[in-house]
């Protein structure tokens, strides 16, 4: 039950996120004044970012009960989700995706090694540490939608 719940939002959005990806950005806001360069819209890795949010939510709410494996999972799901935006993310936001990706391999090392049928409770110190990497991964997701202005 808790594999679902927690996995459910992360597969929908991730569906978004490709099924955004293929089509052509729409533009209804008033045009830009023509002094302002840009670099294409930004639209499709803000939804990219609203996946890795909806991930790290997730992970910042996993309970003693959650497994190794489903937290892997999502985790996994986070990397899926950065390779995309990386792709459709402006050159300028290169270093902020960067301080994001880090986060994302801070958590997958605190999770290497750990029997993927183990809950998250049965290692303690490991559940601090992930919950500190889990905040420190929001901070820069957030970083990272205000520098695309989503």
């Amino acid at each position: 039950m808790m594999k679902r719940r927690l996995l459910a939002p992360l597969a929908m959005a991730l569906l978004l996120l490709l099924a955004g990806c293929g089509s052509a950005p729409t533009n209804t806001a008033a045009p830009a004044a023509a002094s302002t360069p840009t670099s294409g819209s930004s639209r499709p890795a803000c939804q990219g970012i609203a996946t890795i949010n909806t991930a790290l939510t997730s992970l910042s709410q996993a309970g003693n009960n959650i497994t190794v494996g489903q937290l892997k999972t999502i985790q996994s799901g986070i990397g899926v989700a950065l390779k995309v935006v990386d792709k459709l993310a402006p050159a300028d936001a290169s270093a902020t995706l960067d301080q994001l990706k880090a986060a994302n391999d801070q958590l997958a090392q605190t999770l290497a090694g750990l029997p993927e049928n183990d809950t998250l409770g049965q290692h303690g110190p490991q559940l601090q540490q992930f919950k500190e990497q889990v905040a420190k991964a929001q901070a820069a997701a957030s970083q990272l939608a205000t520098k695309l202005n989503c």
